[in-house]
């Protein structure tokens, strides 16, 4: 069999971190949440506690197994357990569980957080995290199209009124109209161009005619 520890580890989309590494941190992966059997006068037993020590059993052949090792709150007679007047539930680690029993599978834990309360010294609120990269798709039976209530739906009214048409034709029209007038305005103008270079053109033929008939007398 060979042994393994480390200070970090990623199972089952959490990262846990030994508490020992935590200590220039700013984040917080060492909190470990395990339910119990059976209940308490607040609920379900769960219990708390701080990850100081991972290890990993290889029996070879993909065999493996890890175990963390964490100091336990004590959840005996509510001495390090107990939920506040909003609900909260709160620790104390200065009273811890002593027991020979330290181990737990790291299947059986999940990650919390313990953020100090800032009313009663030495109690932590608990926090759960939720794992990364897993998101809550729903049950199948979600997962079917909604029916659709169309008796619900607003009502559309699509009547047209005729007065509007009658502007919008009107004004069309007349928008028509003086486009026409505007191409019988520019056929005017080009008719007029053309006439007044037919008139350039009959002068221009008829110095050329007069500076012949000139060359032709001063030959004599």
């Amino acid at each position: 069999m060979l042994i393994r520890r480390f200070k970090k580890f990623n199972f089952n989309g959490w990262k846990f971190h030994t508490k020992d590494i935590e200590k220039n941190a700013s984040t917080q992966n060492s909190g470990i949440a395990v339910k119990g059997i059976g209940t308490t006068a607040h609920g379900e037993l769960v219990y708390y506690g701080i990850l100081t020590e991972m290890i990993e059993l290889d029996y070879y052949e993909g065999r493996k197994v890890v175990l963390f090792k964490c100091n336990w709150v004590d959840m005996r007679n509510d001495r390090g357990f107990k939920k506040d007047l909003f609900g909260f539930t709160l620790v104390n680690f200065n009273r811890l569980w002593e027991t020979n029993e330290p181990f737990v599978l790291a299947s059986q834990a999940t990650q919390v957080i313990y953020t100090p309360d800032p009313i009663e010294e030495s109690w932590n609120v608990v926090t759960s995290i939720k794992p990364r990269d897993v998101y809550d798709m729903g049950k199948e039976d979600d997962v079917d199209d909604p029916e659709i209530d169309f008796d619900c739906l607003p009502s559309i009214d699509l009547t047209v009124d005729l007065g509007i048409c009658n502007d919008i034709i009107t004004k069309s029209e007349i928008l028509e109209a003086d486009d026409d007038d505007l191409e019988c305005d520019e056929n005017s103008d080009n008719e007029q161009e053309v006439d007044k270079h037919d008139e350039v053109e009959e002068d221009n033929d008829y110095s050329s005619e007069d500076e012949t008939l000139y060359d032709y007398d001063d030959s004599f």
